[in-house]
């Protein structure tokens, strides 16, 4: 699917009821709740698309829902009727789509609340700078990274992500490499610089790449980043980067509680 390429946690299901299941707290097997928009057929055997939205928006769930149709005429009452965020024309162009998720707020669902566990040791709040020059992009990491311990700032390109690094206070940066004006690499040198010049300790840097090639461990290295990640990017990799960077914080930050710094 689609959004499973882009890197999204996809639920997908064949019928309105099915649908309805994973907000009722009772999702079919594979299928995880916690639902952030909703994308649903027009024509469907039995209840369709309208009928969902309808059931939704009587459940108090306020969640971004898009129409997908081949008729052009079908989806102007429901439109009208405020049911749905907007409506895509099958067959559906991946820029298309793209476009429409990128231009929509995401509201997440709030989730049953868990059963009381045994609290495992608390990880920092990481203040990340997030560098990335495509508006999707950008929307697809802030989906992923939503659950996170993350506090998430982002830049459109290298000059503003120095700027930001140099104005602000921050535990670890997410660094695009190919971008306009000034490249993922170049900014990297001049928070490197920066840091050397003003006795500051090396914030954690991670290269962001859609075109890993042989060498680029190496140059991403000599320009001063410490690890580096291949897109699309993918959320338990990410998960896992983000925990090891969140874990060597913590330890730092009780080595300066404990020398009184």
């Amino acid at each position: 699917m689609r959004l499973g390429l882009l890197g999204l946690t996809v639920s997908a299901v064949a019928s309105v009821d099915a649908a309805l299941a994973l907000f009722d707290g009772q999702p079919p097997s594979g299928t995880k709740p916690g639902i952030d928009v909703v994308l649903t057929d027009h024509q469907m055997p039995g209840k369709n698309g309208v009928d969902l939205a309808r059931a939704l928006q009587a459940r108090g769930i306020s969640v971004p829902v898009f129409l997908l149709s081949s008729n052009v005429a079908a989806p102007v009452a429901a439109m009208a009727e405020g049911l749905f965020t907007s409506y895509l024309r099958k067959p559906i162009l991946r820029r298309e789509l793209c476009d429409c998720l990128s231009q929509t707020p995401i509201k997440p669902v709030p989730a049953p609340m868990p059963e009381p566990e045994v609290a495992a040791p608390s990880l920092p709040l990481l203040n990340a700078l997030v560098v990335e020059d495509n508006r999707t992009n950008r929307l697809l990491i802030s989906i992923i990274m939503r659950d996170m311990n993350l506090e998430l700032t982002f830049a459109k390109n290298g000059h503003e992500a120095v700027d930001m690094f140099l104005a602000g206070q921050f535990d670890t940066v997410f660094m695009d490499i190919s971008m306009p004006e000034m490249d993922g690499i170049e900014a990297t040198r001049l928070i490197r610089e920066y840091e050397q010049d003003h006795g500051l300790p090396s914030v954690p840097i991670t290269a962001m790449t859609a075109h890993a090639m042989d060498g680029d461990a190496e140059r991403f290295r000599a320009a001063g980043m410490d690890h580096y990640l291949t897109k699309p990017l993918k959320k338990a990799v990410l998960a896992a980067k983000v925990e090891e960077i969140a874990a060597r914080f913590g330890v730092a930050q009780a080595a300066d509680k404990k020398n009184g710094a």
